[in-house]
């Protein structure tokens, strides 16, 4: 479903993103690796996607909610809409 309407590189983001953040919060997340393997494989075509969640990660505390700015935002709508 999220392939035929052009978000998969978003989910892929929040799933990694939220894998990340259960990780930090309880040392494990419950997202399978197969799950994550194929989100790092998909963000692989969204280097900005990439770049704001090694930035996440890097963080020394994370605040909620997250901070996905408007740009950011606007850039994985418009790569939505063009795909």
């Amino acid at each position: 479903m999220a392939s035929s309407r052009g978000w998969l590189d978003g989910l892929a983001f929040l799933l990694q993103a939220y894998a990340a953040l259960e990780t930090a919060l309880f040392g494990a997340t419950l997202i399978p690796t197969e799950q994550l393997a194929r989100c790092d494989e998909l963000l692989r075509a969204a280097p900005f996607a990439r770049q704001r969640l090694a930035a996440l990660r890097a963080a020394d505390r994370l605040d909620l909610p997250l901070d996905l700015s408007y740009w950011f935002c606007k850039r994985l709508y418009y790569r939505k809409i063009l795909t």
